[in-house]
């Protein structure tokens, strides 16, 4: 479990970013002065430091310097936390080493926005180790997706050319046989809905690559619809969506909802075509009629939408998940074949055959 060093003088603070820090499925730790936090820096390693910026005694700045100087957290990411009258410090907070800030007073969409992109920083250094393609591919579907996200929480607009523009980025790096590297560089990343969406619009391009009758613009809509097939999940929640075990009752029924606000984000956004809907109105139906929110049985769902299901439930299978780790590629066909009815068994056959000749081309 990821670690995160609280460093704030007021209580109130610390009680508001400890609650964030859970939802986020990560563990906590508070202290309330720059001494205290340059010793548990010294002694171990956090994922990400949360430092106030204007504290009695010794001050953030002072605290910044002497944690970056040496021990087990020198190098670890350290935001900021100032106020709009304590700004002018923060220019040389980021001279001497800081990655970022946050102004109070914050919300918790900013905490969790801050938090997850610097605690998986160690894992986007590596990319850069990748083809430069491949490295493209990852920053720019992050980036895009966490516009996205943003933008939909907050004016709720879909920016769905870029959506577009990053699907075509996943059908280039397919076609030239690099997607392997980019599949196995974003398994340690810690911003679920980002991995689980890439993941979910490259099996969907692989997918209808493995089928006859679909052209390369055919491909650029699949692969939209798989990257955009969670965008309601902009609604939901913040608590529900990264609570770090599995859903009660009430939080799956609120959860379930994404769906609906999935169809009305994309039906409402101009230039959306009909099959990226369907992705995303349809990955939750099943073949005995048992799935949501319609309930839609056999072949009433378009094929489209059958595919979805089976990816879907495919990659949240493989992907790594805080209270519990992926299943082997074997074992995730394994359980779904088990599913008996819930599936469009030609469809996941075929599904099968792609998805594994994808990894023996590793």
């Amino acid at each position: 479990m990821k670690s995160i060093l609280i460093v704030d003088d007021e209580e109130s603070v610390r009680i508001a970013l400890s609650k964030a820090i859970h939802f986020l499925g990560f563990k906590a730790c508070i202290v309330d002065s720059g001494n205290e936090a340059v010793r548990l820096a010294k002694e171990s390693t956090f994922d990400v430091i949360l430092l106030d910026i204007n504290m009695p005694g010794m001050s953030g700045l002072e605290t910044l310097i002497q944690i970056r100087a040496d021990g087990k957290s020198s190098k670890s990411p350290v935001i900021m936390i100032a106020t709009y009258n304590h700004l002018d410090f923060v220019g040389e907070a980021i001279r001497q080493g800081a990655s970022d800030y946050m102004v109070k007073p914050f919300n918790l969409s900013m905490i969790f926005d801050r938090v997850s992109r610097w605690v998986s920083a160690s894992v986007e250094l590596k990319w850069k180790d990748l083809k430069p393609e491949q490295e493209n591919l990852l920053l720019t579907t992050s980036k895009t997706l966490d516009s996205a996200f943003h933008s939909v929480r907050t004016n709720g607009e879909l920016p769905f050319k870029k959506m577009r523009e990053t699907a075509s980025l996943i059908i280039t790096v397919i076609e030239n046989k690099n997607i392997t590297g980019a599949l196995d560089a974003v398994k340690d990343h810690d911003n679920y809905t980002f991995v689980h969406s890439l993941r979910v619009g490259i099996y969907m391009t692989l997918f209808g690559q493995a089928l006859a009758g679909f052209i390369r613009d055919d491909l650029i809509v699949i692969a939209t619809g798989g990257i955009t097939h969670d965008i309601g999940k902009a609604r939901t929640p913040l608590n529900i969506l990264n609570k770090p075990a599995k859903l009660d009752d009430h939080e799956m029924k609120i959860m379930m909802e994404h769906v609906v606000h999935t169809y009305d984000i994309l039906k409402n956004t101009p230039g959306v075509p009909a099959p990226v809907i369907d992705i995303g109105w349809l990955h939750h139906e099943r073949m005995d009629g048992s799935g949501y929110p319609r309930g839609l049985k056999g072949n009433s769902a378009s094929i489209l939408g059958r595919m979805a299901a089976i990816v879907d439930v495919y990659v949240a299978l493989t992907d790594n998940r805080v209270y519990r780790r992926s299943c082997a590629p074997e074992k995730a066909f394994e359980v779904m074949k088990n599913l008996s009815g819930l599936f469009d068994c030609d469809l996941l056959k075929d599904f099968k055959e792609a998805a594994l000749d994808s990894l023996a081309k590793r």
